[in-house]
């Protein structure tokens, strides 16, 4: 026989759980044999490739269900099962003239010797064995099912991240992870939500009925799941197809939503922050708004400290890295909106400040930063615009916002609201103090909340409602 070379496997060990399927062709003795793994229920394909006197020599194939359906059906060849990324390393194993396993390499598909590796056109040309008719008529939908996704995988952009540093302690937290897939589905949300508009208000003769589709189709874009990889955390990421008859939706916008996980990839994921960073042109329409919406998520991952993230699509042999981005060119992508009070300042006379001092202290003693962090409300008429830093959870701890919000505080008849939209919050009082320490409540108990639904997630229990997760979200990007 020829020589190969691997990474000597134990071929008892390898065999031990397998258990003979049946043979699905066979000449003087079987030349291609179907082996499950149990329990695990993995599929293998033993191809025979080569003897001597002594031995055989089998070319180990895993196949996933689907796939082995696929083979048997004349869909796939052997060839196209080997090409498969599951493949990408295979075992050469021998018996004996018993049949009984004597040794077993592990072989990187590239280095395996030429005439072992399936041809082209090795179909499945005999018929379906009876057996595996009956198994593969038992399980339909699972069949129906693995179709599904396989055509989802095809469409799928791939995410990977990993830790900086290869060392111990240094695998990726859980929280790391759900942030990651959160700040993407917002990111995307809002991109789709920017493209639907600019490609499709013009077709409709009333904004409420492109509103109506738009809900439907945002429904429909909430990235799957459809593969994942662990060690570094490896995810395909799909969008299912609207169904035409259930949503009621013309073709050519299914069509496009089809596209419409690539696009994204293409125009936000793989943009160049560097240089003349000119925004995408199926971005033109979007405001400073949407624009931060779209990708303050995106530079959040971008700068995250504990992993990097690199994308791929199907037909891509590279991962493209997601880069760092300065404070400078975030500046330049994501322009900070004007602050309310400086708005009204240019419009209107400021009347009064309302400071917070320590007892005793002269107010024209004060720095910039105390007189910042002393500010509690610029008056301009019935409207306050305050600037919140940080509060204290319920355990009294200083929480520091990464940017500070600018809570609005109005006049509601004889009473005061001090209210943030972003988080859903809108209390009262009877002054702009009073309502503000019921606003500073609800920020301890939101924040109780997310560190509740963290330790939640991490146990598998999912959130009360989905309003409560965007609520809990908004939290958690003002934090990071």
């Amino acid at each position: 026989m020829k020589a190969q070379h691997g990474w000597a496997l134990s071929a008892e060990s390898f065999v031990s759980n397998l258990v003979k399927y049946g043979d699905l062709v066979a000449y003087d003795g079987p030349l291609l044999s179907h082996y499950v793994s149990y329990p695990r229920a993995k599929h293998y394909l033993f191809s025979w490739i080569d003897y001597d006197d002594t031995s055989n020599r089998w070319l180990v194939l895993e196949v996933s269900y689907r796939h082995l359906y696929d083979y048997l059906t004349d869909a796939k060849s052997l060839a196209d099962i080997f090409e498969e990324p599951y493949n990408s390393k295979v075992i050469v194993l021998s018996t004996d003239t018993a049949g009984i396993c004597s040794n077993a390499l592990l072989v990187e598909c590239e280095d395996l010797i030429a005439d072992y590796i399936p041809e082209a056109d090795s179909f499945y040309e005999l018929a379906m064995p009876a057996r595996y008719e009956q198994l593969f008529a038992a399980e339909g939908s699972e069949i129906s099912y693995a179709q599904h996704l396989q055509n989802l995988r095809a469409a799928a952009v791939r995410f990977r991240l990993a830790p900086f540093e290869a060392r111990f302690a240094s695998t990726l937290g859980i929280n790391d992870i759900g942030g990651f897939l959160q700040r993407v589905t917002r990111s995307l949300k809002s991109y789709v939500e920017v493209r639907f508009l600019a490609d499709y208000r013009e077709t409709y003769s009333r904004i409420e009925y492109a509103l109506t589709d738009l809900a439907k189709v945002l429904k429909g874009v909430e990235p799957r799941g459809v593969n994942n990889q662990f060690g570094s955390f490896e995810i395909d990421v799909a969008i299912d197809p609207l169904p035409q008859g259930e949503q009621n939706l013309p073709v050519e916008l299914i069509t496009w939503q089809q596209q419409i996980l690539q696009d994204y990839k293409r125009d936000v994921f793989d943009f160049s922050f560097y240089g003349d960073v000119r925004r995408p042109n199926s971005l033109s329409s979007a405001d400073d708004l949407q624009m931060r919406a779209i990708f303050l998520p995106i530079v959040q991952i971008a700068n995250n400290q504990n992993y990097y993230v690199e994308t791929q699509i199907e037909g891509e042999k590279a991962y493209k890295r997601l880069a760092p981005v300065s404070a400078a060119v975030r500046k330049r992508i994501l322009p900070v909106p004007p602050q309310p009070e400086e708005d009204e300042a240019i419009r209107t006379e400021l009347t009064s400040l309302l400071l917070e001092l320590k007892e005793g202290q002269d107010p024209s003693t004060i720095s910039m930063a105390q007189l910042r962090r002393a500010l509690l409300a610029v008056n301009t008429g019935n409207q306050t615009s305050i600037i919140v830093s940080n509060f204290r959870s319920s355990e009294n701890q200083l929480i520091e916002f990464s940017e500070p919000i600018e809570v609005n505080v109005s006049r509601v008849g004889d009473f005061f609201q001090a209210s943030y939209p972003p988080l859903d919050i809108a209390e009262l009082g009877t002054n702009a103090r009073a309502a503000m320490a019921a606003f500073h409540i609800q920020l301890r108990i939101l924040f109780t909340r997310l560190q509740r639904n963290l330790e939640d997630r991490q146990r598998g229990e999912g959130l009360r409602s989905e309003k409560e997760g965007r609520i809990l979200d908004a939290l958690a990007d003002l934090l990071s």
